[in-house]
């Protein structure tokens, strides 16, 4: 890529939804934690030009489409906390499907790029050493992933082969008279 996408008002402009999306605040104790700008700059030079020419195009849309919606004359990396959460809360609430595709855009990148970073996986106590093929699961002795515990007994599925009281009919049932053996009712 010869030009960065996230110019300076870019970049304003995803700082700003990028601390009203992403919960970094609660993750911050941790100083080796990169911001989700940084990741969102490497993912954007590292994907095809025209996603990222058209992520960073939706940044601008919602730095400037706030008069659009709010009418106010502000960016919105200007306008307070609050307002900030209403502008957005108005796409994702919208009647208008767009609306809350252009925020579901911007949140599914921001969430995905926060999350995969082994910093904040290691703040959440996640181990993707979790995440074992099958093969290692059975070498450690595991059952196999296909298998599946047993049904309790009390299951109407737990038996496979009916029993000898479901097979013969309850004695005690009354027995009707066909409609051919009966008489007519005076």
């Amino acid at each position: 890529m010869s030009a960065p996408f996230l110019t300076p008002r870019r970049r304003r402009a995803l700082e700003a939804l990028a601390a009203r999306i992403v919960p970094e605040a609660a993750f911050r104790r941790s100083p080796d934690l990169p911001p989700v700008s940084a990741r969102v700059e490497t993912f954007l030079s590292e994907t095809r030009p025209d996603l990222a020419r058209g992520f960073a195009q939706l940044l601008l849309f919602f730095e400037y489409a706030t008069f659009l919606f709010t009418l106010r004359f502000r960016r919105f990396s200007a306008l307070p906390p609050e307002a900030q959460d209403r502008y957005l809360a108005g796409f994702e609430r919208s009647r208008f499907y767009w609306r809350r595709a252009l925020v579901l855009a911007v949140k599914v990148v921001l969430m995905v790029l926060f999350y995969e970073d082994p910093a904040v996986e290691a703040a959440l106590g996640y181990d993707r050493r979790g995440l074992l093929p099958e093969a290692e699961w059975r070498a450690r002795g595991a059952p196999a992933l296909s298998s599946s515990p047993p049904l309790p007994s009390s299951s109407p599925l737990s038996s496979a082969s009916p029993s000898s009281e479901s097979s013969s009919p309850p004695s005690s049932a009354p027995s009707s008279p066909s409609p051919s053996s009966s008489g007519t009712a005076a």
